[in-house]
């Protein structure tokens, strides 16, 4: 309950999760529920690179900054001109602050190669907001 104040909530409150002593997370693998709890009672993690990106929504939804945070490190890690977009949704969808800084200064290095892929042309098409709101800002780092 220390790492998470919505575990720590469902625990406190006259929540049914304290009524029945019992969570159900069927929106999350069992792999990386058992990830998250290991890490929440050790403080160490294995797979994270394996699994960042699912680790990463579950962090966000049990607010546990600290496994967020690393998360986030380990997708700027993997940051391609292939995967920025879908990096970006993830920022998006999760509110990933550091992962979007470190994804603006990529993108800034590497706008030609990035405008230059398929998969900036399958997101224009999938998120054009979103891919507005990049080409806004591409178009003022230069």
């Amino acid at each position: 309950m220390a790492r998470s104040p919505v575990l720590a909530a469902m625990f406190s409150h006259d929540m049914i999760e304290k009524k029945e002593n019992k969570i159900s997370i069927p929106d999350i693998a069992p792999v990386i529920v058992e990830k998250v709890l290991k890490y929440i009672y050790t403080d160490q993690l294995t797979g994270l690179d394996a699994y960042a990106e699912h680790l990463l929504e579950a962090a966000d939804k049990y607010q546990i900054r600290s496994l967020k945070e690393m998360g986030q490190e380990s997708l700027s890690k993997t940051l391609t001109a292939d995967n920025v977009f879908k990096i970006m949704t993830l920022v998006d969808r999760y509110s990933a602050k550091h992962l979007l800084e470190f994804t603006n200064k990529f993108m800034e290095s590497n706008t030609k190669k990035i405008i230059g892929t398929q998969n900036f042309k399958e997101f224009k098409k999938s998120n054009p907001p979103l891919a507005f709101e990049l080409l806004e800002k591409l178009a003022f780092f230069k």
